[in-house]
């Protein structure tokens, strides 16, 4: 018995012209061979595969033009959220200090900022509010993290705290 698999079905060129291109769908199959899969349009739509990928593909495909993607494969994952930014990653005034894996979540995407003003500009392009980050104190500054909602891009930036405004650490 083979296990779950979640996956990104990938359009590189969009045939019709209804679902654009890049990532147009998230599913999962499952262990028994049939797959659901969930289209990230405007409406919330699922629909069941009797036959799995092969049938999706099968229907889909377009001759090779909407491929899957597995999601456990570390590699395709990473190459699948570049794909995502790389458009932006050419301007100037908003482009990243770093773009690479997340040293500590192998698989994800940590940008790095040198300011507030770029940091919330990305957080916008990704759909996401500044209101869902994470400020915490690290060493004498402020560390600033926004999460994607799908976990596969981290926006960071630091920002250093005047003196008068570090916490300090108590006597014992």
């Amino acid at each position: 018995m083979t296990h779950a698999r979640q996956f990104y079905l990938v359009r590189h060129k969009d045939l019709t012209g209804k679902s654009g291109e890049g990532i147009i769908a998230e599913g999962i199959q499952w262990s028994g061979g049939t797959a659901e899969l969930h289209w990230l349009t405007d409406w919330e739509t699922f629909v069941h595969w009797p036959g799995g990928v092969e049938e999706i593909l099968a229907v889909h495909g377009h001759e090779g033009a909407t491929v899957v993607r597995w999601l456990d494969d570390r590699d395709a994952l990473l190459v699948a959220v570049f794909e995502r930014i790389v458009p932006f990653l050419v301007w100037d005034k908003h482009r990243p200090l770093t773009c690479a894996e997340h040293p500590d979540y192998p698989g994800k995407l940590r940008l790095t900022f040198e300011g507030e003003d770029e940091w919330r500009w990305w957080i916008a392009l990704l759909d996401g509010s500044s209101y869902a980050a994470v400020h915490e104190e690290v060493a004498g500054g402020m560390q600033h993290r926004f999460t994607t909602p799908d976990g596969l891009i981290w926006l960071t930036y630091y920002s250093p705290l005047p003196p008068h405004q570090r916490r300090t650490r108590p006597e014992g």
